[in-house]
Protein backbone atom coordinates (compact mmCIF):
# COMPACT_ATOMS: atom_id res chain seq x y z
CA UNK A 1 0.00 0.00 0.00
CA UNK A 2 2.87 2.37 0.73
CA UNK A 3 4.22 2.09 -2.84
CA UNK A 4 0.75 2.79 -4.20
CA UNK A 5 0.50 5.90 -2.00
CA UNK A 6 3.85 7.20 -3.22
CA UNK A 7 2.88 6.72 -6.87
CA UNK A 8 -0.51 8.37 -6.29
CA UNK A 9 1.09 11.39 -4.61
CA UNK A 10 3.60 11.83 -7.43
CA UNK A 11 0.80 11.67 -10.03
CA UNK A 12 -1.22 14.14 -7.96
CA UNK A 13 1.57 16.68 -7.82
CA UNK A 14 2.49 16.22 -11.48
CA UNK A 15 -1.06 16.97 -12.58
CA UNK A 16 -1.18 20.11 -10.46
CA UNK A 17 2.17 21.40 -11.74
CA UNK A 18 0.74 21.25 -15.24
CA UNK A 19 -2.53 22.97 -14.33
CA UNK A 20 -1.79 25.72 -11.75
CA UNK A 21 0.15 28.95 -11.95
CA UNK A 22 0.73 31.46 -9.16
CA UNK A 23 -0.33 34.92 -10.27
CA UNK A 24 -1.73 37.22 -7.57
CA UNK A 25 -5.48 37.48 -7.08
CA UNK A 26 -7.46 40.63 -6.49
CA UNK A 27 -10.34 40.98 -4.05
CA UNK A 28 -13.60 39.25 -4.94
CA UNK A 29 -17.07 40.37 -3.97
CA UNK A 30 -20.26 38.62 -5.07
CA UNK A 31 -23.19 38.82 -2.65
CA UNK A 32 -26.35 36.91 -3.47
CA UNK A 33 -29.27 36.35 -1.12
CA UNK A 34 -31.26 33.14 -0.83
CA UNK A 35 -34.18 31.93 1.24
CA UNK A 36 -33.93 29.64 4.25
CA UNK A 37 -31.51 29.55 7.22
CA UNK A 38 -28.56 28.76 4.92
CA UNK A 39 -28.06 31.41 2.27
CA UNK A 40 -25.61 31.89 -0.57
CA UNK A 41 -23.13 34.49 0.61
CA UNK A 42 -20.57 34.60 -2.23
CA UNK A 43 -21.63 32.97 -5.46
CA UNK A 44 -18.69 31.78 -7.62
CA UNK A 45 -16.06 33.01 -5.19
CA UNK A 46 -13.33 30.76 -6.64
CA UNK A 47 -12.80 27.72 -8.84
CA UNK A 48 -12.03 25.46 -5.89
CA UNK A 49 -12.56 26.13 -2.18
CA UNK A 50 -11.56 23.31 0.14
CA UNK A 51 -10.97 24.82 3.59
CA UNK A 52 -12.82 27.31 5.80
CA UNK A 53 -12.14 28.73 9.27
CA UNK A 54 -13.83 31.58 11.16
CA UNK A 55 -12.73 32.94 14.55
CA UNK A 56 -15.73 35.23 15.02
CA UNK A 57 -18.71 36.47 13.03
CA UNK A 58 -16.64 39.03 11.11
CA UNK A 59 -13.25 37.37 10.55
CA UNK A 60 -12.76 34.27 8.45
CA UNK A 61 -10.57 32.57 5.86
CA UNK A 62 -11.19 30.21 2.95
CA UNK A 63 -8.58 28.39 0.94
CA UNK A 64 -8.25 26.51 -2.33
CA UNK A 65 -7.25 27.47 -5.85
CA UNK A 66 -8.27 29.57 -8.81
CA UNK A 67 -7.81 28.38 -12.39
CA UNK A 68 -5.02 30.35 -14.03
CA UNK A 69 -4.13 32.08 -10.77
CA UNK A 70 -2.92 29.34 -8.45
CA UNK A 71 -3.31 28.59 -4.74
CA UNK A 72 -5.28 31.12 -2.72
CA UNK A 73 -5.94 32.08 0.89
CA UNK A 74 -8.80 34.57 1.06
CA UNK A 75 -9.66 36.57 4.17
CA UNK A 76 -12.72 38.56 5.19
CA UNK A 77 -13.06 41.04 8.06
CA UNK A 78 -16.69 41.95 7.36
CA UNK A 79 -18.57 38.64 7.47
CA UNK A 80 -17.87 37.70 3.89
CA UNK A 81 -19.05 40.86 2.17
CA UNK A 82 -15.52 41.34 0.82
CA UNK A 83 -12.54 39.01 0.47
CA UNK A 84 -8.87 39.88 0.00
CA UNK A 85 -5.98 37.67 -0.97
CA UNK A 86 -3.53 36.97 1.84
CA UNK A 87 0.15 37.46 1.12
CA UNK A 88 2.26 34.37 0.57
CA UNK A 89 5.18 33.53 -1.68
CA UNK A 90 4.63 29.79 -1.46
CA UNK A 91 4.62 27.80 -4.65
CA UNK A 92 2.18 25.23 -3.31
CA UNK A 93 0.19 23.05 -5.68
CA UNK A 94 -2.96 24.12 -3.89
CA UNK A 95 -4.14 24.74 -0.34
CA UNK A 96 -6.52 22.06 0.96
CA UNK A 97 -7.56 23.13 4.48
CA UNK A 98 -7.10 25.95 6.95
CA UNK A 99 -7.43 26.19 10.75
CA UNK A 100 -7.17 29.38 12.82
CA UNK A 101 -6.94 29.47 16.63
CA UNK A 102 -7.49 33.25 16.74
CA UNK A 103 -7.28 36.21 14.37
CA UNK A 104 -3.47 36.00 14.19
CA UNK A 105 -2.49 32.34 14.45
CA UNK A 106 -3.22 29.34 12.27
CA UNK A 107 -2.02 26.91 9.63
CA UNK A 108 -2.94 26.18 6.04
CA UNK A 109 -2.26 22.74 4.64
CA UNK A 110 -1.40 22.01 1.06
CA UNK A 111 0.17 19.79 -1.53
CA UNK A 112 3.94 19.92 -1.84
CA UNK A 113 6.77 18.57 -3.96
CA UNK A 114 10.14 19.22 -2.31
CA UNK A 115 11.44 22.73 -2.95
CA UNK A 116 9.61 22.99 -6.27
CA UNK A 117 6.26 23.47 -4.58
CA UNK A 118 6.02 23.67 -0.80
CA UNK A 119 2.97 22.58 1.18
CA UNK A 120 2.13 23.72 4.71
CA UNK A 121 2.26 27.36 5.82
CA UNK A 122 1.50 29.13 9.10
CA UNK A 123 0.73 32.69 10.16
CA UNK A 124 1.33 34.84 13.25
CA UNK A 125 -0.63 37.89 12.06
CA UNK A 126 -3.52 36.41 10.05
CA UNK A 127 -2.37 38.08 6.83
CA UNK A 128 1.13 36.90 5.95
CA UNK A 129 1.91 33.21 5.63
CA UNK A 130 5.28 31.55 6.27
CA UNK A 131 6.53 28.20 5.03
CA UNK A 132 6.79 25.54 7.72
CA UNK A 133 10.33 24.37 8.41
CA UNK A 134 9.09 20.77 8.30
CA UNK A 135 8.38 19.86 4.71
CA UNK A 136 8.86 16.52 3.01
CA UNK A 137 9.58 15.48 -0.57
CA UNK A 138 5.90 14.97 -1.32
CA UNK A 139 3.00 15.85 0.99
CA UNK A 140 -0.77 15.89 0.76
CA UNK A 141 -2.66 16.98 3.89
CA UNK A 142 -6.43 16.91 3.57
CA UNK A 143 -7.46 18.29 6.97
CA UNK A 144 -6.04 20.57 9.66
CA UNK A 145 -6.85 21.75 13.17
CA UNK A 146 -5.74 24.43 15.63
CA UNK A 147 -6.18 23.65 19.31
CA UNK A 148 -4.50 26.87 20.48
CA UNK A 149 -1.87 29.33 19.25
CA UNK A 150 0.86 26.71 19.66
CA UNK A 151 -0.72 23.30 19.11
CA UNK A 152 -1.82 22.60 15.52
CA UNK A 153 -2.10 19.41 13.46
CA UNK A 154 -2.54 18.18 9.90
CA UNK A 155 -3.78 14.79 8.66
CA UNK A 156 -2.78 13.17 5.39
CA UNK A 157 0.03 11.41 3.56
CA UNK A 158 3.66 12.31 3.01
CA UNK A 159 6.86 10.94 1.50
CA UNK A 160 10.34 11.78 2.82
CA UNK A 161 13.85 10.49 2.23
CA UNK A 162 13.34 8.30 5.29
CA UNK A 163 10.19 6.70 3.88
CA UNK A 164 6.47 7.32 3.49
CA UNK A 165 4.01 8.37 6.18
CA UNK A 166 0.24 8.23 6.57
CA UNK A 167 -1.41 9.77 9.61
CA UNK A 168 -0.93 13.03 11.51
CA UNK A 169 1.78 15.65 11.93
CA UNK A 170 1.56 17.62 15.18
CA UNK A 171 3.18 20.98 15.96
CA UNK A 172 3.59 22.61 19.37
CA UNK A 173 5.12 25.81 17.99
CA UNK A 174 2.24 27.07 15.86
CA UNK A 175 3.21 25.25 12.68
CA UNK A 176 6.88 26.18 12.47
CA UNK A 177 7.94 22.55 12.95
CA UNK A 178 6.01 19.27 13.05
CA UNK A 179 6.53 15.75 14.38
CA UNK A 180 5.59 12.90 12.02
CA UNK A 181 3.23 10.24 13.36
CA UNK A 182 1.90 7.46 11.14
CA UNK A 183 -1.26 5.63 12.09
CA UNK A 184 -1.95 1.90 11.41
CA UNK A 185 -1.34 1.38 7.69
CA UNK A 186 -4.80 -0.01 6.91
CA UNK A 187 -6.16 2.69 4.64
CA UNK A 188 -5.71 6.38 3.79
CA UNK A 189 -5.87 8.86 6.70
CA UNK A 190 -8.46 11.52 5.81
CA UNK A 191 -9.69 13.60 8.77
CA UNK A 192 -8.72 14.23 12.37
CA UNK A 193 -10.16 15.50 15.63
CA UNK A 194 -7.75 16.35 18.46
CA UNK A 195 -8.60 17.58 21.96
CA UNK A 196 -4.98 18.46 22.75
CA UNK A 197 -1.45 17.60 21.63
CA UNK A 198 -1.75 14.00 22.84
CA UNK A 199 -5.38 12.84 22.52
CA UNK A 200 -7.09 12.58 19.17
CA UNK A 201 -8.82 10.45 16.55
CA UNK A 202 -8.32 9.92 12.82
CA UNK A 203 -10.97 8.74 10.37
CA UNK A 204 -9.91 7.22 7.09
CA UNK A 205 -11.02 5.24 4.11
CA UNK A 206 -11.16 4.74 0.36
CA UNK A 207 -13.83 4.07 -2.21
CA UNK A 208 -13.57 1.61 -5.13
CA UNK A 209 -12.94 3.05 -8.58
CA UNK A 210 -12.24 2.04 -12.14
CA UNK A 211 -8.75 2.61 -13.57
CA UNK A 212 -9.84 5.85 -15.24
CA UNK A 213 -11.43 7.09 -12.01
CA UNK A 214 -8.33 6.28 -9.95
CA UNK A 215 -6.23 8.46 -12.22
CA UNK A 216 -8.61 11.40 -11.94
CA UNK A 217 -8.80 11.06 -8.14
CA UNK A 218 -5.29 12.52 -7.98
CA UNK A 219 -6.75 16.02 -8.07
CA UNK A 220 -7.25 17.38 -4.52
CA UNK A 221 -10.93 18.27 -4.76
CA UNK A 222 -11.62 14.68 -5.77
CA UNK A 223 -10.05 13.50 -2.52
CA UNK A 224 -12.82 15.24 -0.57
CA UNK A 225 -15.63 13.01 -1.79
CA UNK A 226 -16.28 10.26 -4.30
CA UNK A 227 -18.96 12.53 -5.75
CA UNK A 228 -16.60 15.29 -6.88
CA UNK A 229 -15.28 15.29 -10.44
CA UNK A 230 -13.66 17.60 -12.96
CA UNK A 231 -14.86 18.52 -16.43
CA UNK A 232 -12.56 18.83 -19.46
CA UNK A 233 -11.77 22.43 -18.51
CA UNK A 234 -10.66 21.49 -14.98
CA UNK A 235 -13.81 22.90 -13.37
CA UNK A 236 -15.32 21.04 -10.37
CA UNK A 237 -18.51 19.07 -10.99
CA UNK A 238 -20.77 16.67 -9.10
CA UNK A 239 -20.76 13.18 -10.60
CA UNK A 240 -23.75 11.22 -11.83
CA UNK A 241 -24.91 8.28 -9.66
CA UNK A 242 -24.12 6.05 -12.67
CA UNK A 243 -20.41 6.70 -12.07
CA UNK A 244 -20.45 5.34 -8.51
CA UNK A 245 -19.67 1.69 -7.83
CA UNK A 246 -22.39 -0.16 -5.93
CA UNK A 247 -21.77 -2.91 -3.40
CA UNK A 248 -18.71 -3.50 -1.23
CA UNK A 249 -15.05 -2.70 -1.67
CA UNK A 250 -15.07 0.48 0.42
CA UNK A 251 -12.74 0.98 3.40
CA UNK A 252 -13.56 2.60 6.74
CA UNK A 253 -11.20 2.95 9.72
CA UNK A 254 -11.14 4.98 12.96
CA UNK A 255 -8.19 4.98 15.35
CA UNK A 256 -7.39 6.84 18.59
CA UNK A 257 -4.11 8.02 20.06
CA UNK A 258 -3.41 9.17 23.62
CA UNK A 259 0.29 9.91 23.21
CA UNK A 260 0.43 12.30 20.27
CA UNK A 261 0.36 9.67 17.55
CA UNK A 262 3.13 7.36 18.75
CA UNK A 263 0.66 4.55 19.42
CA UNK A 264 -2.81 3.92 18.04
CA UNK A 265 -5.85 1.94 19.12
CA UNK A 266 -7.92 0.88 16.10
CA UNK A 267 -11.53 1.33 17.21
CA UNK A 268 -13.34 0.66 13.94
CA UNK A 269 -12.06 -1.23 10.90
CA UNK A 270 -13.92 -2.56 7.87
CA UNK A 271 -11.79 -2.98 4.76
CA UNK A 272 -14.61 -4.41 2.65
CA UNK A 273 -17.41 -2.08 3.65
CA UNK A 274 -20.23 -0.39 1.73
CA UNK A 275 -19.13 3.06 2.95
CA UNK A 276 -16.02 5.08 3.83
CA UNK A 277 -15.49 7.74 6.48
CA UNK A 278 -15.20 11.47 5.96
CA UNK A 279 -14.93 14.07 8.73
CA UNK A 280 -14.79 13.12 12.42
CA UNK A 281 -15.52 15.43 15.37
CA UNK A 282 -15.10 14.85 19.11
CA UNK A 283 -16.26 17.49 21.59
CA UNK A 284 -14.70 15.80 24.64
CA UNK A 285 -13.18 12.48 25.77
CA UNK A 286 -16.49 10.65 25.36
CA UNK A 287 -18.67 12.20 22.66
CA UNK A 288 -17.79 11.94 19.00
CA UNK A 289 -19.39 11.83 15.55
CA UNK A 290 -18.24 10.77 12.12
CA UNK A 291 -19.93 11.16 8.73
CA UNK A 292 -19.56 8.83 5.79
CA UNK A 293 -20.91 7.98 2.39
CA UNK A 294 -21.07 5.06 0.02
CA UNK A 295 -23.94 2.80 -0.97
CA UNK A 296 -27.06 1.25 0.50
CA UNK A 297 -26.05 -2.31 1.40
CA UNK A 298 -29.49 -3.59 0.35
CA UNK A 299 -30.31 -1.68 -2.84
CA UNK A 300 -26.87 -0.55 -4.02
CA UNK A 301 -28.07 3.06 -4.33
CA UNK A 302 -26.04 5.98 -3.02
CA UNK A 303 -26.25 6.55 0.73
CA UNK A 304 -24.85 8.78 3.47
CA UNK A 305 -24.51 8.12 7.18
CA UNK A 306 -23.82 9.69 10.59
CA UNK A 307 -22.41 7.57 13.44
CA UNK A 308 -22.03 8.55 17.10
CA UNK A 309 -19.89 7.32 20.00
CA UNK A 310 -20.51 8.09 23.66
CA UNK A 311 -17.60 6.05 25.01
CA UNK A 312 -14.59 7.69 23.40
CA UNK A 313 -14.82 5.74 20.15
CA UNK A 314 -14.95 2.20 21.59
CA UNK A 315 -18.38 1.65 20.02
CA UNK A 316 -20.20 3.44 17.20
CA UNK A 317 -23.94 3.60 16.54
CA UNK A 318 -25.64 4.83 13.40
CA UNK A 319 -27.75 7.96 13.99
CA UNK A 320 -28.78 8.97 10.48
CA UNK A 321 -29.18 7.25 7.11
CA UNK A 322 -29.78 9.35 3.98
CA UNK A 323 -30.93 7.49 0.89
CA UNK A 324 -29.27 8.83 -2.29
CA UNK A 325 -27.13 10.93 0.01
CA UNK A 326 -23.63 12.34 0.24
CA UNK A 327 -22.06 13.70 3.44
CA UNK A 328 -18.56 15.12 3.79
CA UNK A 329 -18.32 17.49 6.76
CA UNK A 330 -19.53 17.81 10.34
CA UNK A 331 -19.13 20.71 12.78
CA UNK A 332 -20.09 20.22 16.44
CA UNK A 333 -20.14 23.16 18.86
CA UNK A 334 -21.06 21.02 21.89
CA UNK A 335 -22.01 17.49 22.86
CA UNK A 336 -25.61 18.43 22.03
CA UNK A 337 -25.49 20.71 18.99
CA UNK A 338 -23.92 20.40 15.57
CA UNK A 339 -24.36 20.43 11.79
CA UNK A 340 -23.57 17.89 9.07
CA UNK A 341 -23.17 19.04 5.47
CA UNK A 342 -23.79 17.24 2.20
CA UNK A 343 -26.89 16.56 0.14
CA UNK A 344 -28.69 14.13 -2.13
CA UNK A 345 -27.50 13.23 -5.62
CA UNK A 346 -30.64 11.80 -7.23
CA UNK A 347 -32.82 12.58 -9.09
CA UNK A 348 -30.69 15.76 -9.20
CA UNK A 349 -27.99 17.20 -6.90
CA UNK A 350 -29.50 19.19 -4.04
CA UNK A 351 -27.41 20.46 -1.14
CA UNK A 352 -28.61 19.76 2.39
CA UNK A 353 -27.45 20.64 5.89
CA UNK A 354 -28.65 18.64 8.89
CA UNK A 355 -28.85 20.13 12.40
CA UNK A 356 -29.08 18.44 15.79
CA UNK A 357 -29.67 19.95 19.23
CA UNK A 358 -29.96 16.67 21.16
CA UNK A 359 -26.63 15.00 20.48
CA UNK A 360 -27.83 13.38 17.27
CA UNK A 361 -30.94 11.61 18.51
CA UNK A 362 -32.64 13.64 15.81
CA UNK A 363 -31.09 15.31 12.76
CA UNK A 364 -33.28 17.88 11.00
CA UNK A 365 -32.84 18.91 7.38
CA UNK A 366 -32.52 22.70 7.59
CA UNK A 367 -32.55 23.60 3.92
CA UNK A 368 -33.89 22.02 0.74
CA UNK A 369 -33.33 25.02 -1.54
CA UNK A 370 -29.65 24.51 -2.43
CA UNK A 371 -30.29 23.02 -5.86
CA UNK A 372 -27.07 22.34 -7.77
CA UNK A 373 -24.88 23.49 -4.86
CA UNK A 374 -23.35 20.86 -2.55
CA UNK A 375 -21.89 22.05 0.80
CA UNK A 376 -18.97 20.00 2.11
CA UNK A 377 -17.11 21.96 4.80
CA UNK A 378 -18.60 24.10 7.59
CA UNK A 379 -17.26 26.41 10.30
CA UNK A 380 -19.85 26.89 13.03
CA UNK A 381 -19.28 29.52 15.73
CA UNK A 382 -22.40 29.11 17.89
CA UNK A 383 -26.09 28.31 17.63
CA UNK A 384 -26.85 31.24 15.33
CA UNK A 385 -23.63 31.91 13.39
CA UNK A 386 -21.76 29.80 10.88
CA UNK A 387 -20.33 29.57 7.37
CA UNK A 388 -19.71 26.84 4.80
CA UNK A 389 -18.11 26.25 1.40
CA UNK A 390 -19.92 24.43 -1.38
CA UNK A 391 -19.21 23.07 -4.86
CA UNK A 392 -21.59 23.83 -7.72
CA UNK A 393 -22.72 21.67 -10.61
CA UNK A 394 -21.73 24.63 -12.81
CA UNK A 395 -18.00 24.36 -12.18
CA UNK A 396 -17.17 26.71 -9.30
CA UNK A 397 -17.30 26.99 -5.51
CA UNK A 398 -19.31 29.35 -3.31
CA UNK A 399 -19.68 30.29 0.35
CA UNK A 400 -22.80 29.99 2.49
CA UNK A 401 -23.84 31.80 5.65
CA UNK A 402 -26.14 30.61 8.45
CA UNK A 403 -28.97 33.05 9.19
CA UNK A 404 -31.62 31.24 11.26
Amino acid sequence: MKNFKIISLIVLVSLLICSVSTAPQSAINHLTDNTGPWQILNNHLATILLGISFVDVQQGWVTGGQNGLGPIILKTTNAGQNWTNCEHSIQSMTFMDIAMSDAQHGICTGLGLGKVAEGTVYTTDGDNWILSETHTEVEAFQSAGAIDNHTVWQVGTWVSLQGSGNGVMISVDGGRTFSENSWPDLTEARYGSFLNSTTGWISGGLWPMSESQSESQSHPILKKSMWFGLDKFGQPIIKSPKEIKAGGGYQAVIAKTQDGGKNWDVQFSDLDAYFYFNEIAFTDEKNGWVVGEGTNSTTGAAAAYIWNSVDGGKTWNQQLFVDQGTMVGISMISAKEGWAVGGVVSPKPVGKIWHTTDGGKTWNDENTALSGLMPFNAAMLDSTHGYAVAVSTRGYCSTLVYRP
